[in-house]
């Protein structure tokens, strides 16, 4: 069926009132132009404009032409008592002037209305006739002469044709001519265009002057008691509006019908109900203000018009949009509301309601579903489930037949009455049929909606189901209950969920064949999916007997599925135990460590035996490092509810517990932590037996070297087997490279491991130092170390595998700077070393300084200049402070100086904040208490780790009153309290000791007396840095002399210009040094003596160093000015003046006294 068809089929149903156009065709001359005519229609595209408003477009205007004779007049005639018509048509013809005056002339006079019942003036045309008859609303008379050749009356004086002369005699009509014959086919298309633009017209100016004649009506009914007569005129402007298609203007009226009849049922005593009409129809005889006017409105009544005319409304329009759709389903669901409220007890009421929904779908667009829009499917659903239910209703109400959970409420004393669809349950198979045909046709046009019906769609499968189940066909109702009886149950319906939950167990039992079922792509055994539904069962039943029959019942299938299969049940604990875990990890034995899970609630019949239990706690930040703590064989019941569980497996940091498995044959109970975000810190506790491998930054390193000290603790080869240990970098996201290698050739070689083949007694007792290399300046770094090894059971002997996982951070910077200057001296050489604070906030300790030769060169050299202060040297680069350490090298016997000989600088020092550290954990918290001392001693690592890294201390207080006290008093204290110190189960005391140490350190601090900071300083271990040095490369060596000759040695003092008589005495002691004879061989060396203000010279300035040794200068020098006057000063250069020789003038600063 086409759109056309439809919406006529639906204009039939609803929209009976169209423009009413009657013919009077006394002539019998329509049939020979009827086809032409009834192309008219309906009129499309009709423009009209309201007073004051904008045009309005009617797209189809849809005409009723009817004849005026003894049978269709009153068929015709508007239900409105509109008796005239908007237009009214007479058809005509005459062959001559004699025959029009003798004939056709007195049969219009006849046909219309007397001259004094007309509005329109005779005495000319000034508009548009028109015609109201006996007080009815205005019409317009047309008459048709039909005339295929031209009839004309003729005088001396003039010509009038047949149509002027019609035209002139009848001033109150419309005259028109009628053809069936056209000189072509476009003329007779322009004749029929030409009546049809005239049609329209004529309707729109019927229209008008009927909407004026109402309105002016209305205007005149002023008085509030008139409310009958308003209501008459406002159904008759309904029902104009609705003739001519126009929406907006007929929901006006109806809501305005529906206050004027509000008003009047309050000034009647009583409404009757009336009386349910079944079957239903769409016909409205009455108008309403006609019963209200004989007392005769019933509510039903006036609900039905009210329905009817809101679809009429909706139906002006296509009804194939979504608001259509929604507008359809909410009238007809109030409407029905309605009648149920009013006709609960009518014996027609269920059949009334079902044929209501039905003739209500016969309106919609005949559609497939996947051609619906999501809503439109959705509320044609919806109106679908009505009437199935309307249907299941009156079947089961006036049958036997039943469908297992569906009960409708009704009066068993009323005999209510279905008589419709009686095809559709003639026995109770074709009833099943019925029921899953509607079920599955609700499922295809939910399917098409958005998801938020998923749930139904759901339902509707399980009642299929159950229908299945009721006819004993077990397989497809395994099919359908699989999924529905969980829905059930994880939205909380527990008793809907039980007894679904019951039937699809009863099925599945009832079909031995089937051993396995498909679960999204999965294949799961059957017994799998019992101790499912066992639990499910037992969480939802009340009663302990209940209960214990469904445990009993897992049990068994969970026995049979141990041994047959190894699939496994992961089932949530949640209603059968209440687990809390423990906020606080300890150490159970060395190297393993214990949680506690508490069950809180036990709401199994009997005890439970697990297999093993597996309690999962996941790092924050790093998702796949988890721990897991284990225990086996733990028998749960109401009188062990607290349940340790252990791990060698630690990681430290930051966790949130993630889940708990309890292991119980095939099936694991499961309980997620997702929602609770409990947070655990899992922080090393010491134990003098745990086996450790410390690792940290080297305390010895070489200048220009980096190395990690990796300390064995309690790491036995009789006891310990299988180490290994995997040292990785870490990096930033955000950086490309890592910022240390384990390899200076290779910066991508980031991981180092280490096992027992590199481990002898040597480094078990001393350590490895193992050197990395940096990629980038920085100051620290970290490293992720993981180590795995077996450990011996001195009793079973049996191997226990132990993994520990921990993040080093690693301060690589050096706080100690070093530089050395050489100084050359005759039968000497001299190193001059500066040490500094490298950095402004970190003062150091300089405890020791000492230089040594290696082993190759020790016998050579006799070094004195070890600097060992009987109280350590304070060094800090914010006040400049700084220690200079000199060493004085002289060769022994038959040895000289050589540039290959390598020496070495030992420092050993300490960081301020390190000393200060150990002061305040040794001095200040234990002060000697053994018994505190013992019970603070696994937890020395948490102090160590996470409260001295957070202390600044005021140094200048430190220094200078030996008072430890923090920086500005900056420390947290209610951080530390509340947050740090929760994060460990440590003791009270110990807390209450940490607490009121910090205190006291962050108000006035701790008072230190020296002998306690000189005693307890030996605790600090302390750092040495060493730092090679070498010779610097030979270069010829000469000893000047500066002297006066003996002549002037007794003159004490000098004159200006009086010339002075000098001595200069040049040695070559280049032999003190290794390879000085081939290097001279090749060199020529110049002497010479600088310019100078202060002085003239008078003798030989600049000369070649000859072979001879030593080489005596004599000449004069003639002071230029007053006071003591510095020698002038020596050089010797080599003979391209590039190279400078090292000189050795032990008067190079002597003065003279000149007056």
């Amino acid at each position: 069926m086409g759109q056309t068809q439809k919406k006529r089929a639906m204009e039939a149903i609803l929209l009976n009132d169209n423009i009413e156009i009657s013919y009077f065709d006394p002539f019998a001359l329509f049939d020979s132009v009827k086809n032409e005519f009834m192309e008219l229609f309906p009129l499309d595209n009709v423009q009209w404009k309201p007073e004051g408003g904008s045009t309005r477009i009617i797209p189809k205007l849809p005409v009723k032409l009817y004849a005026e004779d003894g049978n269709n007049n009153s068929s015709g005639m508007s239900k409105y008592k509109i008796k005239n018509p908007f237009i009214k048509l007479i058809i005509v013809t005459c062959q001559s002037i004699d025959e029009y005056r003798a004939k056709v002339r007195p049969l219009l006079r006849e046909w219309l209305p007397e001259k004094d019942k007309s509005t329109q003036v005779a005495a000319g045309k000034t508009s548009t006739p028109t015609f109201v008859e006996n007080n009815e609303l205005p019409s317009i008379p047309l008459i048709l002469i039909y005339a295929n050749s031209e009839v004309i009356e003729s005088n001396l004086f003039s010509s009038t044709s047949i149509i002027e002369k019609a035209d002139k005699d009848f001033a109150n009509a419309e005259v028109l001519e009628l053809r069936s014959v056209y000189k072509s086919p476009k003329a007779k298309q322009d004749f029929w265009n030409q009546l049809k633009h005239n049609i329209k017209s004529y309707l729109l100016i019927t229209f008008q002057n009927r909407l004026n004649t109402l309105q002016s009506r209305l205007a005149k009914l002023t008085n509030n008691q008139q409310v009958q007569e308003r209501l008459k005129i406002r159904e008759q402007l309904l029902h104009i509006f609705l003739q001519f298609r126009l929406e907006e203007e007929g929901k006006i009226q109806l809501e305005t019908i529906e206050k004027e009849i509000s008003i009047s049922k309050k000034k009647q005593l009583e409404v009757a109900n009336g009386v349910l009409e079944y079957p239903f129809s769409y016909r409205i005889p009455y108008l309403l203000s006609e019963l209200i006017q004989d007392k005769k409105l019933t509510r039903f009544y006036c609900y039905k018009v009210y329905f009817i005319w809101k679809l009429r409304i909706l139906s002006i329009n296509e009804l194939n949009n979504d608001i259509a759709f929604i507008k359809i389903y909410k009238i007809t669901k109030q409407f029905l509301r309605y009648m149920q409220m009013l006709f609960s007890e009518d014996l027609n009421v269920i059949q009334f309601k079902y044929s209501v929904i039905e003739s209500v779908l016969k309106l919609l667009p005949k559609l497939e579903p996947s051609k619906l829009t999501a809503k439109q499917a959705e509320c044609k659903a919806d109106l679908i489930y009505m009437k199935r239910d309307y249907w299941l209703n009156g079947v089961l109400t006036t049958t036997n037949f039943k469908i297992l959970y569906k009960n409708f409420n009704f009066n068993k004393d009323i005999p209510f009455k279905f008589d419709v669809a009686p095809n559709t349950f003639t026995n109770e198979d074709l009833f099943f049929e019925t029921f899953i045909k509607f079920n599955k046709e609700l499922i295809e046009l939910y399917n098409q909606c958005d998801s938020k019906r998923q749930r139904i769609i759901d339902i509707l499968s399980l009642e299929i189901g159950i229908v299945h189940y009721q006819r004993k066909d077990y397989e497809n109702a395994i099919l359908l209950f699989i999924s529905c009886y969980e829905y059930y149950i994880q939205s909380k319906w527990n008793i809907i969920g039980l007894e679904i939950l019951k039937i699809f167990v009863d099925s599945l039992v009832n079909c031995p064949k089937i051993t396995s079922l498909e679960f999204d792509g999965s294949v799961v055994p059957v017994g799998t999916i019992l101790s499912n539904a066992y639990l499910n069962l037992l969480k939802l039943s009340n009663t302990e007997e209940d209960k214990t029959i469904w445990w009993e019942k897992f049990i068994n299938v969970d026995r049979i599925e141990t041994v047959e299969n190894d699939a496994n049940l992961m089932y949530s604990s949640e209603g059968l135990l209440d687990v809390a875990v423990d906020k606080y990890v300890t150490l159970h034995t060395p190297n393993e460590y214990t949680i506690d899970v508490s069950i809180k609630e036990f709401n199994l019949p009997s005890s439970m035996l697990t297999d093993s239990m597996q309690l999962t706690l996941k790092k924050i930040d790093h998702d796949n490092e988890v721990v897991v703590f284990e225990n086996v064989n733990v028998k749960i019941d109401k009188g062990n509810l607290l349940i340790p569980m252990t791990t060698r497996h630690i990681n430290y940091g930051k966790f949130k517990v993630d889940s708990l498995l309890i292991n119980v044959g095939c099936t694991t109970f499961i309980k997620s932590f997702e929602t609770t975000e409990q947070i655990i810190y899992l922080e090393p506790i010491f134990s003098r037996d745990n086996a450790d491998i410390i690792i940290e930054q080297a305390k010895k390193l070489e200048l220009g070297k980096n190395g990690l000290q990796l300390n064995f603790v309690n790491i036995d080869d009789e006891k310990v087997k299988d180490l290994t240990l995997n040292l990785s970098v870490e990096k930033d996201d955000e950086c490309m490279n890592y910022p240390v290698s384990f390899n200076d050739s290779d910066i991508n070689e980031t991981i180092y491991t280490l096992t027992m083949d590199d481990i002898s007694m040597d480094t078990i007792n001393d350590g490895i130092c193992l050197p990395y290399y940096l990629q980038d300046p920085i100051t620290a770094f970290f490293l992720k170390s993981e180590l795995t090894y077996k450990k011996i059971n001195t009793v079973t002997g049996e191997l226990t595998t132990y993994k520990e996982i921990k993040h080093v951070f690693i301060q690589c910077y050096l706080a100690i700077s070093v530089s050395v200057e050489d100084i050359f001296k005759n039968e000497a050489f001299y190193f001059k070393f500066l040490l500094n604070s490298s950095m402004r906030e970190e003062p150091v300790m300089l405890h020791e300084s000492s230089l040594e030769s290696d082993v190759v060169t020790q016998d050579r050299y006799d070094i004195k200049g070890k600097l060992s202060p009987e109280d350590s040297i304070l060094l800090t680069s914010f006040s400049g402070e700084s220690c200079i350490n000199s060493y004085r090298l002289v060769t022994k016997e038959n040895c000289k100086f050589n540039n290959n000989d390598l020496f070495f600088l030992h420092i050993k020092y300490n960081t301020l904040k390190e000393q200060i550290d150990s002061l305040l954990t040794d001095a200040v918290l234990l002060q000697g208490d053994v018994e505190w001392f013992s019970k603070f001693a696994q937890w020395k690592s948490f102090w160590q780790l996470n409260i001295l890294p957070r202390l600044q201390y005021d140094y200048d207080k430190f220094t200078k009153e030996r008072v430890l006290v923090v920086e500005n008093h900056t420390l947290d204290m209610n951080y530390i309290i509340k947050s740090l110190l929760q994060r460990v189960g440590m003791h009270n005391d110990i807390k209450m000791g940490i607490i009121q140490c910090l205190q006291k350190l962050n108000e006035n601090g701790h008072k230190l007396n020296m002998y306690d900071m000189k005693e307890y300083a030996k605790n600090v271990p302390q750092r040495e840095l060493v730092v090679p040095v070498e010779l610097p490369p030979f270069a010829p060596f000469y000893l000047i002399q500066f002297e006066t000759q003996d002549i002037v040695k007794q003159v004490e003092t000098f004159t200006v210009g009086k010339a002075i008589p000098f001595q200069i005495t040049v040695t070559d002691i280049s032999h003190q040094w290794e390879g000085h004879k081939e290097e001279q061989e090749d060199d020529c060396y110049i002497f010479e003596i600088a310019s100078s203000n202060d002085w003239l010279l008078h003798g030989k300035k600049r000369f070649a160093l000859g072979q001879s040794d030593p080489m005596i200068l004599r000449l004069s020098l003639i002071p230029l000015k007053r006071g003591r006057l510095l020698l002038p000063r020596i050089e010797i250069l080599g003979q391209d003046e590039t190279q400078t020789a090292r000189t050795d003038q032990p008067n190079e600063f002597d003065t003279v006294l000149v007056l």
